[in-house]
């Protein structure tokens, strides 16, 4: 969580995979209050987040984003992580009739 002035303002969530694979944690989550775009809260959160997962022995960080998100796509690009597949037609937004495409990133820590 990233408190800001006795709120929260963003918070992260990443699991740790099981046994042959605990040198993996996946990020599941990202989000900043929307009051918080361009102010650097993210990226602040998100380098803690590779921090403190380095420390914990993750050598290896996945995500998934939709592939219409260009602004996350460039976000993660710039912290170093590459487009390793893509998911077709892997998510529906609520309310919105089609699928769309999920990118599958990853980074190496190691």
């Amino acid at each position: 969580m990233a408190p800001r002035e006795g709120e929260v303002r963003g918070f992260y969530r990443a699991t740790r995979q099981p046994g042959r694979s605990r040198h993996v944690a996946i990020l599941t989550t990202l989000a900043i209050d929307p009051s918080e775009k361009g102010l650097g809260l993210a990226a602040a959160m998100f380098d803690e987040a590779i921090d403190l997962m380095r420390a914990e022995g993750v050598l290896r960080v996945e995500l998934t984003l939709e592939a219409d998100n260009a602004r996350a796509l460039a976000f993660y690009r710039k912290r170093g992580f590459e487009q390793e597949g893509r998911l077709r037609k892997a998510y529906k937004r609520a309310g919105e009739p089609d699928y769309l495409d999920e990118i599958v990133m990853a980074r190496w820590l190691g």
